[in-house]
């Protein structure tokens, strides 16, 4: 199970993400995080990602492809 929470802010979203599976979420969140023009990271089963709020779908989206390309 991965679970996504997020703040949403005026311009910006303070997004958490943990899970118990085998993926890394600490790398796949910094590798979209940058994609996103913001900053993110963490361990394997945890991270974060602070990034603008209108690039919150693109986040989505490109978290989804990643993690259904380990899966």
């Amino acid at each position: 199970m991965i679970v996504v929470s997020y703040s949403a802010f005026e311009d910006s979203c303070n997004i958490s993400i943990r899970t118990d599976t085998e993926v890394n979420i600490g790398k796949i969140v910094k590798k979209i995080a940058g994609l996103c023009g913001g900053d993110g990271g963490g361990h394997r089963k945890a991270a974060g990602a602070k990034i603008e709020k209108k690039k919150l779908s693109v986040f989505k989206e490109e978290f989804i492809s990643e993690v259904e390309k380990i899966e």
